[in-house]
Order: C-alpha cells, then structure tokens, then sequence
C-alpha cells in the first residue's frame, strides 16, 4: 500500500464478490478475534457495506482516530462494546 499517499490508518475496497461462499469462509465469525470492532452485514443491512466499513476503520482504529465523546459515533460504540 506503498501508494497510498500518508497517513493512513485504513483502505476501504469495495467490489463485488464472485466467489461468494469462498469469500465468505475468509471473513467468516470465526476471525473476529484478529480485530477489536466486528459487525457482520445482515440481509436487513444489505448494501450498507460501504458505511459497515466506514465503522469497521474507525473502530479497529480507535487510538488514532478521535472520536468526540457523546456524539453519536462513541454513543454507538458504548452501545456496541
């Protein structure tokens, strides 16, 4: 990612999956433990991928990105922790 003009604390790619059973062993539940923040993507949130990911850089990143306390995104997280 050498490329990617710095600092970055996160990529967000996204594309179509092709292989969709394949894909999804990779970014199965049972990984969750490589990250602080999970959220897996429900039918009821179909197309919220972009803004799932959005979440998902944010929290993973937690000590680098600030997050305002008692804004809606730390009131979220106090939810969600």
């Amino acid at each position: 990612l050498a490329f990617v003009p710095q600092s970055v604390v996160a990529v967000i790619v996204n594309f179509e999956r092709l292989k969709k059973d394949e894909d999804k062993q990779r970014g199965s539940a049972e990984n969750v433990s490589a990250v602080d923040y999970y959220m897996k993507q429900t039918g009821v949130l179909d197309n919220a991928c972009g803004v799932i990911a959005c979440l998902h850089a944010i929290f993973n990143n937690r000590g680098l990105v600030g997050v305002e306390p008692g804004k809606t995104l730390d009131q979220f997280w106090n939810k969600v922790e």
